[in-house]
This record gives structure tokens, C-alpha cells and sequence, in this order.
């Protein structure tokens, strides 16, 4: 009968690596403000190009420009995690999708007063 340190032996060695999923995601590089003023910028300018092609047209638009500017912003900003629960994420996202002309400067205005002032 093999001992213990026989099956040692010829066990498969372990991959050191970290497995590459779902925690492990690489993340954009740290943000910049004038990355949301060009960001808000260009969303402003592709709503008033839609507007100006079609008021249906730039309904759609709208809703999807603050879905893009809340997903630019949001992988980009590191939110603490105690106060991120489903319902707080979820009413900030809907208000910053359906608000977004007016909480995309003032979410600006905070960083900058947070970071140069």
C-alpha cells in the first residue's frame, strides 16, 4: 500500500496565478476631470445633433447618452462600498440617466471642489 507521501507526489502542481474573473476586472485608469467635461461635452453636442434630426431621435438619445455618461463615470470613480446597496445604486443611476444635463456638471463641480480645493 502507498503511503501519504507517495500520492504527494504525483499531484498536479496548483497555478499560482490569480484566476482571471468577475473580481479581477481591469479597471480604467484613474480619472482626470477634464475626462467628464469632454465626456458631458460630447454628450451635450450628440444630444443637440439628434435634436436638431429628429424629436424622437433625440429621445432615444437622450436615454442613452446618460446611460453612456453614467457608465463612463461610474467605472472610473471608486464609490465606497457601505454605501453601495441595490436600492441606493439602483435611484442613483436612474437619476443620473434621466437627469443627466443637469448632474453631470454638478457631480463635476464636487470632484473638482474635492480634488484642487
Amino acid at each position: 500500500m502507498r503511503s501519504h507521501g507517495d500520492f504527494a507526489r504525483h499531484r498536479p502542481r496548483r497555478n499560482r496565478r490569480r484566476p482571471k474573473g468577475r473580481r479581477h476586472v481591469r479597471r480604467p485608469a484613474r480619472y482626470k476631470v477634464t475626462d467628464f467635461i469632454g465626456a458631458y461635452l460630447l454628450g451635450m453636442a450628440g444630444f443637440f445633433v439628434s435634436l436638431s434630426i429628429s424629436p424622437v431621435l433625440a429621445i432615444l438619445a437622450y436615454v442613452f447618452i446618460g446611460i453612456l455618461l453614467s457608465r463612463f463615470i461610474g467605472e472610473r470613480v471608486d464609490w465606497w462600498v457601505m454605501t453601495s446597496s441595490i436600492k441606493n445604486v439602483a435611484a442613483m443611476k436612474l437619476h443620473s440617466v434621466f437627469t443627466w444635463p443637469v448632474s453631470v456638471p454638478v457631480f463635476i463641480a464636487q470632484v473638482f471642489v474635492a480634488k484642487f480645493l
